[in-house]
This record gives C-alpha cells, sequence and structure tokens, in this order.
C-alpha cells in the first residue's frame, strides 16, 4: 500500500469520554499507512484539551469547527483526506488491530468492488464485549444488494470505501441528521459491488442513554432515505411498488422495536400495525417474530437468557397478529401462529429454557406448515432430552444430534 494508505475519519462532538480509546484504537492497527482526521465538532465538553495534550502523531490532523452535525463534519475531513482508501470511526467505537489492513486487503483483491465492510459486535459503555454481534450468513451475502434497498446492516465504523467512488457520490448529504450512513452506502452502491470481510473486527459500544433516543426522529429520517432511493411517500399506499412497501414497513417495524424497548407499549403497537399494514410480508420473517420475542433486551443481549421475557413477546406478537389476521381465513391465521410459535421454540431452546421449547414447539406442531411441524418435532424431541443428557448418554456408535 501507498503512504497515506487510508484516511480514517472521526468527527466528534462532547465525546471526550471516548476519544482517548478512539485514538487507542487506530493506534493498535497492524497497518501503519493511516492518516487520522479528527473533526471536533462544536464540542463544549474537554475534547479540545484531550486532543491538544494526546501524545503528537504527525499522522494525526485535527480540524475544530463551529457545530454542523455528523454529515457536516465527514464532508469537512473527506475534503482534507489523502488517502486511497477512508474508513470511518466513531468515537465510542472501536476496531480490532487488523481492521484496516483485512479491509485494505479485501479491496486489494477485488479492484471493481467499491467498498468493503465486516462483521461486528456490541460491547457495553465499559468497553466489555455483549454476547449479541451482527455477521451476515452466507444467505445474507447472495442477496445483499437487494436487502440494502430496505435495510442497513452496515454500521460506519465496520466499512472503508475507496475515497475517488465517494467522491463521485457526492459523500454524505448534509440535509440527512440519521441514516446518512445508509444513504451514502446506497449511492455507493450504484457504482459497484461491496466485499464483506467474514470477520468480526469492530465493537459497537451501547449506552444507557439509549433508552432515552428520539425515536420520531429516527423514524423521520430513515422515511426521508426511503423517499429519495424509491419514490414519494406522498402517493396512495396502493400504488406504491413493493421494494418501498418493504422499506417502508420495515422503517415502521424499527419504530416499533424502539417504542417496545422503551416500554411504550401503545406507540409500539401502533407502529407495529402500521409496519405490517405497509408491508404484510413482515409477517412472514423469522426477524419479526424472533424481535418481538426479545423486545424488552437491550441491544447486546437480544436472544440471550439475560432478561428475556417470553410471555411479553408472546403477547406483543399475538397483538399484531390479532391485527393483521382478523380478515384472513382460519387456515391461514393458524399458519402465522404456528410459525411465531416455531420462532418462539428455537429462541427458548437457544436460551436453555426447555419447558417453554416444549410449549412453543407443541403450539407450532398443531398450527403450523407441514415443514413447520418437522421442525417443531425436532426441536420438541431435543427438548425432552437436553443437550448436557444428550452428551451424557451419547455413545461413539450413535448418531449425533442436531438442533434443526
Amino acid at each position: 500500500m501507498k503512504p497515506t494508505a487510508v484516511s480514517i475519519i472521526l468527527p466528534i462532538y462532547n465525546g471526550g469520554r471516548y476519544l482517548l480509546s478512539a485514538l487507542a484504537t487506530v493506534q493498535a492497527q497492524t497497518l501503519a499507512e493511516w492518516e487520522l482526521i479528527v473533526v471536533d465538532d462544536g464540542s463544549t465538553d474537554n475534547t479540545a484539551s484531550l486532543l491538544a495534550q494526546a501524545p503528537a502523531d504527525p499522522r494525526r490532523i485535527v480540524i475544530h469547527q463551529p457545530n454542523s452535525g455528523r454529515s457536516g463534519s465527514r464532508k469537512r475531513a473527506l475534503a482534507a483526506a489523502h488517502g486511497e482508501l477512508i474508513a470511518f470511526l466513531d468515537v465510542d467505537d472501536a476496531w480490532h488491530p487488523e481492521f484496516l489492513s483485512q479491509l485494505a486487503a479485501a479491496l486489494q483483491a477485488v479492484p471493481h468492488a467499491v467498498a468493503a465492510f465486516c462483521g461486528w459486535q456490541y460491547m457495553d459503555e465499559l468497553g466489555h464485549p455483549l454476547p449479541q454481534s451482527v455477521l451476515l450468513s452466507e444467505r445474507d451475502l447472495q442477496q445483499f444488494g437487494r436487502d440494502l434497498r430496505w435495510r442497513n446492516s452496515i454500521m460506519p465504523s465496520s466499512i472503508a470505501a475507496r475515497r475517488p467512488a465517494i467522491e463521485q457520490v457526492g459523500g454524505f448529504d448534509d440535509s440527512l441528521h440519521g441514516s446518512e450512513d445508509w444513504d451514502l452506502w446506497l449511492r455507493l452502491k450504484s457504482l459497484g459491488a461491496f466485499v464483506p470481510v467474514p470477520r468480526v473486527l469492530t465493537w459497537y459500544r451501547t449506552h444507557p442513554d439509549s433508552a432515552t433516543e428520539d425515536v420520531a426522529v429516527a423514524e423521520r429520517e430513515r422515511l426521508k432515505v426511503n423517499a429519495k432511493h424509491l419514490g414519494s411517500l406522498d402517493e396512495p399506499l396502493a400504488s406504491w411498488p413493493a421494494v418501498r412497501r418493504q422499506a417502508v414497513g420495515f422503517t415502521y417495524f424499527n419504530a416499533a422495536l424502539a417504542y417496545l424497548w422503551q416500554t411504550k407499549t401503545v406507540l409500539g403497537e401502533q407502529k407495529l400495525r402500521q409496519a405490517v399494514e405497509c408491508w404484510p410480508g413482515l409477517l412472514d420473517l423469522d426477524e419479526f417474530y424472533y424481535e418481538l420475542g426479545c423486545a424488552r433486551q437491550p441491544r447486546g443481549l437480544r436472544g440471550t437468557a439475560k432478561g428475556l421475557d417470553l410471555k411479553t413477546g408472546e403477547a406483543l406478537i399475538r397483538a399484531a397478529l390479532l391485527d393483521r389476521t382478523a380478515s384472513l381465513t382460519a387456515r391461514s391465521a393458524q399458519r402465522y401462529w404456528g410459525h411465531a410459535c416455531l420462532v418462539l421454540a428455537r429462541l427458548a431452546r437457544n436460551t436453555g429454557n426447555w419447558s417453554a421449547c416444549r410449549g412453543y414447539a407443541l403450539r407450532a406442531m398443531r398450527y403450523g406448515t407441514v415443514r413447520d411441524k418437522r421442525v417443531a418435532a425436532r426441536l420438541l424431541a431435543r427438548s425432552v432430552v437436553p443437550g448436557a443428557l444428550l452428551h451424557a448418554v451419547h455413545s461413539p456408535d450413535s448418531l449425533p444430534m442436531t438442533p434443526p
């Protein structure tokens, strides 16, 4: 790689408590040909003094400016960048030491690609890794380009992109004040491929104040991205193309999950109804039932036993299905409920709640499709003889028993 192979863009606004950690994660990179462009976006905390006191490094550039938001800060940094590649680091996130080298190598191996991205994992406020991570499956990767139109699976700190491509599409849209990263990925994707690096190389920090997130603002900004790329949302819903309904429905679903996490159940259920009305296909997704099953768990812990409230999750699913299935035949309504029970049975199995697993598996066998019944039967058999006991009685001549 040439000198200044990667320009790292680090916007910061009142993030002094995480700044030294962010500087350290850059210094630890095994690829040394980088420059770090820190944009202090009008911070009023100790950010400026920390930057002034940090050990000198000629590769670090510091820009102070009046507050203009993340998009404005990133645009200012892009104008000062010299690297062939651009990497984005949010001040409260962290990288594996091989983050830059792995993503740069992936782009070198695929010259026509415009960006590379990796998997990421949640960590708590103190920087301790949490169980939940996001690493796209082979199936997800095969349909990544199509799925990106309606959902964003890439966080800013998990991607590196070619600077000429970013400049060609105009960089960040500073009229957006949320989801501006997703908007950029969509425009970059029109120029070429995104290369996956199948490793978790980024950590995303969760904060206690995430429970006070302004859900309405986040939804508004996602809807602006939906409209920008998929067409006006002012037209009658019945006239919308399928992908617009899918994207907007998923936006409402995200808002619903955020409200439910804040225990604003009425608002959450209203958004659920809006989501399913816009995109009925949500009811065919395992994710719909899984996320509702984990609705009371914080980010980073979803799908683990800690704080899992399956009864509340079941009640939320019942409420969502009741609204939708009133207009369906009894068999269609049962099919949705059967599939929901199968997802809940899997969730119970994954968290070691074998009693709940049996109960949900039995209901899935009663109401589900033929395929769901087969999977539920395997779950039921496994729940009767859980993994530890299976291991104890397993003999070398027997066939291994694996979850469905």
